[in-house]
């Protein structure tokens, strides 16, 4: 039986399946190990629909990986700041009253 991945193309990013082929040749042997004849030969090929289909989901993973890996620091960081700017304001601010 020989299955050989022929062409498969993964997006980096996401690690997702963009494009699959993969063909089948698979023979039977006599008891010896001769092989006598051809059972099964096959290349399995994914259809467009279902290329593009995989295109748009790898692009959408690729989108939300970016969004936790810069997007959300950067606006936690900047949340971060501003809220102990304000509480080392207000803390300030009622030493003065007191």
């Amino acid at each position: 039986m020989d299955r050989r991945p022929r062409g498969r193309q993964i997006e980096p990013t996401t690690g997702a399946p963009v494009r699959q082929e993969q063909q089948r040749n698979e023979v039977l042997k006599s008891q010896d190990g001769i092989e006598r004849s051809k059972a099964f030969v096959a290349t399995a090929k994914m259809t467009d629909d279902t290329v593009n289909e995989l295109v748009t989901t790898a692009r959408e993973g690729k989108s939300q990986i970016t969004l936790i890996k810069t997007t959300l620091p950067i606006v936690l960081a900047v949340a971060g700041i501003v809220l102990f700017v304000g509480g080392v304001l207000l803390t300030v601010r009622g030493r003065r009253t007191s």
